[in-house]
């Protein structure tokens, strides 16, 4: 795993508040756009279900159900062993959607 000096969001997903400026060890990570969850702020997460509950996993447009990338990757991810995974959700406009 990588060892970087970040911030850590403690993950439980009503409580944003509790930050910690230790260096945090993780296996990979993501940069990638997602449903939910916090923009541009690098969170630790060690499950897909944990991935989920905090980034969502699908979106629903029109009559279809779609999946970014990102959601993909790391289910495949933990699927394939992995045990963390910093991922940081990004946007394409200032409002923090999309």
């Amino acid at each position: 795993g990588r060892n970087f000096n970040i911030s850590r969001r403690i993950s439980k997903r009503n409580d944003s508040s509790q930050i910690t400026s230790q260096p945090v060890e993780f296996g990979a990570a993501l940069i990638t756009p997602a449903v939910l969850g916090p923009v541009q702020i690098p969170t630790l997460v060690t499950s897909f279900s944990e991935y989920e509950a905090i980034f969502g996993s699908t979106l629903s447009s029109g009559s279809g159900v779609y999946s970014y990338l990102g959601s993909v990757a790391a289910n495949n991810y933990f699927s394939q062993g992995g045990t963390s995974l910093l991922v940081s959700r990004v946007v394409n406009d200032n409002n923090g959607t999309g």
